[in-house]
């Protein structure tokens, strides 16, 4: 029988029911809901109530405020009466992470450190492949194993692999997006499709932390050593890739993220819809990608701060919408398709218009140190890929062109995608994000977007010119101030 539009858009508006985890760790009983829904158990593995200590393995999630994954484990330790150590794995070959992000990351590991103590926990850092979760656990006794979440790839091999080799309960715990990713079963169209389920679900986890005073002391465990958490000798002594240098003049950690929200919210936010798409407008954007990306501050901080803070309706919608509807497409995208960083993962439409005019001439073809070194015939697209080089981003808007630019100068648009995401893996501080395959799969792919007319090389991916886009803003402006930043002498 066929419904009728009212029982449809009832439907439609009612809240999916809080879904119960058949099996949850010790200790969340009187837990929120908001915050059991962002649990997820690994392995049938028993919890060792005999055990030393429970541990928390960090990895996405690097703070200890405002991170759901650390109160989980503060929870459970509280309920077996247990002291909590906090472990990360420092990985000095991960993907094409470079000295400026291991730079950047270890700054913020420094203070992290310092908050898991406040907290009342003890904090140890190994290098990877010697040390592992499981081997970590098996060596301090663990009762059982908390880890927070990360839809990439390899981290999520991670965590399949010791989910089979701890041999205590494995759990983990969502918590750097707003709404848990497991709400979402399947693989997003688009925007449109998942906002209205976003929407529904938002004010049950937009809330506030739960934080725990841990009952037991970390003294016993003091005598269990990691590595020194000096970031300045780290980094001279970890055999990392080469690639781009550190950038010590951006500060690093929750401190210095709390105070980039403060400062965008008090003298940004206002003028956020207007401002987002200029890119010679120094402040347009929150400049928090950064410490997002390396898990530094809380989404849900951010979006209940600027909930409450003064700024229009109209600016606040805005922001929260590239924060939380866009930023969880892409989590969605990467979490959900397992090509989000190959050709395959685009959609078929838009495979299917690129083969056709794979043939197409080009009205340009660049190599790979042309395109690196930024020394192409257009100024505009030289001044994104400098401002990448030299500051580790590139504003969103000139991101979307820079990625549509290497599509048009490719012989492929495969070539083209690999091309695009080695850039942004190397340069970009916040680059191995799910932000940043995303919007390479939409600039080259199509992903998310629907079918535009049809041109040479683009066929109906939508195509972005030299001329359309310099109309939009001061172009000029924009490169005269990536050259103040990169180039000194070079401004005008």
């Amino acid at each position: 029988m066929k419904k009728s539009k009212n029982t449809e858009n009832e439907s439609m508006s009612k809240k999916p029911a809080f879904r119960a985890e058949p099996d949850l760790p010790i200790g969340l009983e009187d837990v929120p809901n908001h915050l059991k829904e962002r649990v997820t158990r690994r392995n049938k593995k028993p919890m060792k109530r005999e055990g030393r200590c429970v541990v928390y393995w960090m990895q996405r999630s690097q703070r200890a405020v405002g991170n759901p994954a650390f109160d989980i484990a503060a929870h459970v330790a509280n309920a077996l009466k247990k002291p909590m150590v906090v472990f990360f794995c420092l990985d000095p070959g991960f993907a094409e992470a470079a000295p400026r992000h291991f730079d950047f990351m270890l700054r913020g590991i420094e203070e992290t450190a310092a908050q898991v103590k406040n907290q009342g926990a003890h904090f140890v850092m190994r290098l990877h492949p010697t040390n592992s979760p499981a081997t970590f656990c098996e060596e301090v006794d663990a009762c059982i194993l908390v880890g927070d979440e990360n839809p990439l790839r390899d981290p999520e091999a991670w965590r399949q692999d010791t989910a089979k080799k701890v041999k205590v309960a494995f759990y983990t715990v969502d918590s750097d997006v707003v709404v848990p990713s497991k709400m979402f079963p399947k693989e997003e169209y688009a925007a449109r499709t998942l906002r209205p389920k976003i929407t529904r679900l938002m004010d049950d986890f937009l809330v506030a932390g739960h934080e725990p005073t841990l009952k037991v002391s970390p003294e016993e465990l003091h005598e269990i050593k990691g590595l020194p958490l000096s970031s300045e000798d780290l980094l001279q002594s970890l055999p990392l890739n080469t690639g781009p240098g550190p950038l010590p003049s951006i500060p690093s950690g929750y401190a210095a993220a709390t105070k980039q929200l403060a400062d965008f919210i008090e003298n940004h936010l206002s003028t956020y819809p207007n401002n987002s798409n200029h890119p010679e407008k120094a402040h347009g954007t929150s400049r928090l990608s950064f410490y997002l990306h390396f898990g530094q501050i809380d989404p849900r901080t951010i979006a209940l701060a600027v909930r409450r803070c003064k700024a229009p309706k109209e600016a606040k919608e805005a922001f929260l919408e590239e924060l939380i509807v866009r930023r969880e497409l892409a989590v969605n995208y990467v979490l959900r398709n397992p090509d989000y960083d190959r050709y395959e993962g685009f959609p078929e439409w838009a495979k299917k218009t690129l083969e056709e005019h794979a043939g197409d001439k080009r009205p340009y073809l660049y190599d790979a140190e042309t395109l690196e070194k930024a020394q192409t015939h257009d100024p505009l697209w030289n001044a994104a890929q400098l401002e990448m080089i030299h500051t580790g981003r590139t504003h969103g808007y000139m991101r979307m062109y820079w990625a549509k630019k290497i599509l048009e100068w490719s012989a492929h648009p495969e070539q083209a995608q690999k091309q695009a995401i080695l850039l942004n893996d190397r340069y970009f501080l916040d680059g191995r994000d799910p932000n940043g395959y995303t919007n390479i799969a939409w600039a080259i792919g199509g992903k998310h977007d629907r079918p535009w007319p049809e041109r040479a090389v683009f066929g109906k991916v939508r195509y972005m010119s030299f001329k359309s886009t310099s109309r939009k803003f001061r172009y000029r402006d924009y490169i005269k101030r990536v050259n103040a930043l990169c180039c000194p002498g070079l401004e005008k």
